[in-house]
Formats: C-alpha cells, structure tokens, sequence
C-alpha cells in the first residue's frame, strides 16, 4: 500500500445556465491573471525608467512581491474597483488566476537567473479570449454528490457527470482518499472537464511474476516488440481516421470561416464542420490513450521489472517524413504510465541510457557491429553468425541490462568496442501526479560518461 496524489477526471454535462457559470468563473481566472501581471509589468518598467535617471534602488518605486499571498492580497484590495462584477463568482477563480501567475513569473525568474534548467522560458503574456479555459477550486465546497452522478461546485451548484463517480466515491466513503483541489477546463472539442486531485493510499496487485524481466522495444511499424517474442501491432488510429479527416477539412474551407481582417464571423456550418473535427481529433486521443493504458496495465501487472529505451522523442519528430507516425505512437506516454504504474505496483521501471546500442549488440554472443542501417530489419552477428528481428534482437538486449555485471555489453568482443560501451545515467524516480514527486525538468540532457557496471540504466522504483 502507498500513498500518492492521484488524478480523477470525470466530463461534465452542464445545462446552458451552468455552461454560462462555468465561463464566467474561468473568465474570471484570466481577469485576476492579466490584472497581475499588468501590475508587476507597470512595476518593472517604472523602476527601469528611474534607473536610466540615476535613482538609486533606495529612492525608487518599491517592488512589488510576487509570491501568490501578496499578489492576491492586492488583488482584494483592488477587487472593488477594477472588477464591480467580483461577486458573482467564486473568491476561488480570482485566487487561481493570481497563483498561476506567481508560478509564471517564478519560473520565469529562476530560468533567467539559471536556477531552472532546460530551454528558457520567456515573460509571462497576457491571456485573450481565444486563451483556453480552466478554473481551479482549492476552498470551498466542491466534491461528489451521494448519487454518484453528480460534481458539487462552489458557486455553481451540482453538476451532472457523463458517467458515474463511483471509483472515486468508493475510496471517499473507506477513508483511503481525501480530495485536494478541483480544476476545470474545457476543451477545443466543447467538452467540459473536472479534474479531482486526490490523495489516495493505493493496494495495487503486485506482479503475478515478480522475478521475471522484460525488455520494451518501441517502434513504428509494430507500436512495441517485447524480448519474450511478443510483437503489439501499432493499430495507427490517426492513418485510420485521415480520411474521414481530410474530407471535413475540405469541407470546412468551403464554408465562411472566420476573418480577423474584416472582422467576419463564421457561418454556422463552418461551426458545425470544426466541431466535427474536434471530436474526430478527440475520438482518436482517446483511442490511442486507452491501449497504452491496457498495454502498460498488462506489463505492469505481468513482470517485476520493465526496461525501456530513453528516445528522443522530440528530436524524432523532426524528422518530416516520420513525424506523423512517431507522434501517433505515443512513445513518450507509453513510457510515463509504465513509470508510475511500476511504482504503484511495487514493481521496478529501468530507462536504459539514451546512447545505448540496443539494436547493435548482438544477443547472443554480445559483439557490437560498427554500423547498423536503418534498413537492415534482420540483425546478423558477424562474429557468431547469428540472426535475429532487428526489433526483437534489441528488446532481448534490453531486459538482458537487469542482470548484466560487466561494464561492457561485448563482453571480449573486438568489433566497434569504444563505440559500444554504455555511457553513465543517473537515477531517476517516478514523478508526476501520479506519485507526488515533482516532475523532471524538460529539456535536461544527461551527460556521456564512462560506463560501469551499475548504472547502466537508470531505476525507478
């Protein structure tokens, strides 16, 4: 049993008076956030003014604090004359806004100053109309009802649910879960969302074979190719759905659509054709999320330990003629529900090292081939003449790193053996809601080192 922050979604079915609610309270949330920032921007700019006049620090304009308690303290000093309208939401909206802030401009503050790392983040913007949608409650009276078909909402009431709460409801009336925070948002396919965030103590089965090892090979053609010979089809949701897609873009550029220029609103049925497109674009989300779940459900429960390859996902994508292909797999999301769901289990997740040679290392005898095209789909030992998939020889290599004890995956081998040598990876724990640990930094790149026999790949427990 183990303790983690959990997130339970459920799609709201509003009537049109609370639809109205619910947008004027994330209305709100973007009102109380530009209102900040207008405040901190007129602030900097007037202290930089005053020091391109000489003004020391000591006679020029306070600064104004950005932690979340100032700022909404402003806020509700200011409340009643910036936004009359204030009462007809929840103190909860303006509270989101501001806080939301605080964590733009601190991000913001700690990339510049090299405390963060990864890519830089810029300045915090203002939001328009056209900005998405969301509202977070963490005071108040929000949770479910006693029908289990229902979300209660400060300010908005009781709002119906598209299915039953009653996962959620189940943990709530044992005692092993305690709701946090609700946030809402809506999505481009025009349907409303509420997030619950939980903190919930977990019992998860524990693998039905614990000792056992399984190395995940990820790829295009097939969506993975396990080491125990295993291949799971890639079932390519989007190429199913391009069609039907193509033909309600074409249809869409028929119709009057919207004009920024001249100000000219979109006829109905351009609405109506975007709205179909939105929901194709989701019906295919989910399709793709629901089989990685089952895939990573089944893995988890199966082995004690899974070993996946770190990819560059991102730098994948560059690639025009693949990228497609590679974002509809959904390798990154594949390889962050294994992480977690290894963790809720009791069971151990392995990142082998991005620089790893999988493919190239024979599995039978370990020689490393200098080169290894692409193209070449079977995998032949030039030392032992041995010939495997290329996909599977990988996967083989992969679950093999769980009990390898040599620094060196050729283990005597003179083909490309600097070339072949592992470099050093470091530790890495589940992170996420899932866990309650905060997330890696995005962008971090892991250093190439000498390899050892240790740390080969990296743990997550």
């Amino acid at each position: 049993m183990s303790t983690v922050i959990q997130a339970f979604r459920f799609a709201l079915d509003p009537t049109p008076g609370q639809e109205s609610d619910l947008r004027s309270h994330c209305g709100g949330q973007r009102f109380a956030f530009n209102w900040g920032l207008a405040l901190v921007k007129a602030n900097l700019d007037q202290r930089a003014a005053e020091k391109t006049y000489g003004i020391s620090d000591e006679q020029s304009t306070p600064k104004v604090s950005w932690s979340a308690y100032s700022l909404r303290k402003d806020w509700n000093d200011a409340k009643g004359e910036a936004a009359p309208w204030w009462e007809e939401n929840s103190k909860e909206a303006y509270a989101s806004g501001v806080a939301n802030l605080a964590t733009a401009l601190k991000n913001w503050n700690d990339s510049r100053t090299g405390k963060r790392r990864g890519p830089k983040i810029r300045f915090p913007r203002f939001k328009g109309r056209r900005a998405g949608l969301s509202c977070r409650f963490t005071t108040g009276a929000f949770g479910l009802t006693a029908d289990r078909r229902h979300v209660r909402l400060p300010r908005i009431g009781e709002v119906r649910t598209h299915e039953s709460t009653r996962k959620l409801a189940r943990h709530l009336e044992r005692g092993t879960a305690r709701i946090r925070s609700a946030t809402l948002t809506h999505h481009r396919q025009g349907r409303w969302l509420c997030s619950f965030s939980v903190e919930i103590t977990r019992a998860d089965p524990p693998p039905t074979r614990p000792d056992s090892a399984v190395g995940v090979d990820l790829g295009i053609k097939s969506l993975a190719v396990l080491s125990t010979g295993e291949v799971i089809p890639n079932p390519r949701h989007l190429d199913v759905a391009l069609r039907e897609l193509r033909r309600l873009q074409r249809q869409a550029a028929r119709r009057t659509g919207p004009d920024r220029r001249t100000r000219r609103t979109p006829s109905n049925r351009w609405r109506r054709t975007r709205a179909r497109i939105a929901r194709l674009y989701a019906a295919v989300a989910a399709a793709r999320r629901d089989g990685l779940h089952k895939l990573s459900t089944r893995l988890v429960r199966t082995h004690g330990a899974i070993v996946v390859e770190d990819l560059n996902v991102a730098g994948m994508t560059r690639n025009r003629r693949l990228a497609r292909h590679i974002a509809g797999v959904g390798m990154g999301e594949l390889r962050r529900q294994i992480t977690y769901k290894a963790a809720w289990a009791g069971g151990r997740a392995h990142v082998a090292d991005r620089w790893y040679p999988s493919s190239k290392i024979c599995s039978d005898c370990g020689a490393v081939k200098a080169k290894l095209r692409l193209s070449e789909r079977v995998f032949t030992c030039e030392s032992c003449g041995f010939t495997l998939d290329r996909d599977l020889n990988a996967a083989r290599n992969l679950a093999a790193l769980i009990t390898r004890e040599t620094s060196s995956p050729s283990c005597g081998a003179t083909v490309n053996e600097p070339d072949g040598n592992p470099p050093q990876t470091h530790t890495m724990w589940a992170a996420g809601t899932a866990t309650g640990r905060p997330a890696r930094t995005p962008g971090r790149s892991t250093p190439r080192r000498k390899a050892t026999a240790q740390n080969t790949f990296r743990h997550v427990f």
